[in-house]
This record gives C-alpha cells, sequence and structure tokens, in this order.
C-alpha cells in the first residue's frame, strides 16, 4: 500500500464526491467549474458568478452523501486488507463493545462507599483491611479490581 494514499484521503474523498456528482449532474459541475475559474480571475468583484438554485444544492448534497456512504464501505474493505496484510496498529484501535452506561460512575460511587464501611484504614500497613477475617472483601483487592474495570 502506498503510504501517499493514506496521507491523501481527504483529497481522495473530495475527488470521489466531484466524480459521484458529474456521474449524473454535470451541468451542476460545470457552473461550479465556471464559478471558481471566475474567481481566480477576479470576475467576482463584477457579478457574474452564477448560483446554484436550491434544487442543485439539494442533489449535489445528495450525491456528497452517496459518495461519503461508498467512501465508509470502502475504508472498510481497505482496513480489512490492510489488516489481513498485517499493515495495523492494534493500540490505536477502540473497540466499542457495550452502548454507553451513563450511570457508570454513580453506580460505583455506591459501591464504594458501600465497601467502604466493611474496610477500615491501617496506619501500620498503609492499606485498607478487613477488620474481621470473616469477610471476603479485602482492601487491596478491590482497589485493584476498580482500577481494572476501569482501565
Amino acid at each position: 500500500m502506498n503510504q501517499s494514499v493514506l496521507n491523501n484521503i481527504v483529497e481522495i474523498k473530495e475527488n470521489a464526491q466531484r466524480v459521484f456528482l458529474a456521474r449524473e449532474q454535470p451541468d451542476i459541475v460545470e457552473l461550479e467549474q465556471a464559478n471558481l475559474n471566475a474567481e481566480a480571475t477576479g470576475q467576482q468583484m463584477l457579478g457574474e458568478l452564477n448560483e446554484l438554485t436550491p434544487q442543485q444544492l439539494a442533489i449535489k448534497e445528495e450525491k456528497e452523501d452517496e459518495a461519503n456512504k461508498v467512501l465508509r464501505d470502502l475504508m472498510k474493505d481497505l482496513t480489512q486488507c490492510l489488516e489481513f496484510v498485517g499493515y495495523v496498529k492494534p493500540q490505536n484501535k477502540v473497540y466499542s463493545l457495550t452502548r454507553d452506561l451513563h450511570h457508570l460512575p454513580l453506580v460505583f460511587a455506591l459501591v464504594t462507599l458501600n465497601a467502604l464501611q466493611y474496610l477500615e484504614y491501617d496506619t501500620f500497613v498503609y492499606s485498607l483491611v478487613r477488620p474481621k477475617k470473616e469477610m471476603l472483601l479485602d482492601g487491596p483487592h478491590f482497589i485493584t479490581g476498580l482500577l481494572t474495570i476501569f482501565k
């Protein structure tokens, strides 16, 4: 895979949007190109720019959305191919396996407050310990478990 392709993905996206629009609506592309040329030559001061109609703008946005959908599918396929050949950095991937849990901080705060009533601080060990040996909860193990969940 050529590194320049990965670096120029925005340009590829813009070109794909332009091609999708040009396939079915070449008049809109020609009008936009004429406006770009007029701006480059300084004719925009003379009021010679032709604006797109609302219908043309809607068509343009529709084609851009269609191009974005095709590009997303292309990027998924490209990612799978790159992963297959080993061109991947797994530490940069983010996996979202569950939906967002908006009340999770509250739940863990309540669990921690509940657990603290069964633990006491020992000044000789400098840690939370269980006062009775019959209790299953221990301070360092509880904190390690919370850190593992939060990570």
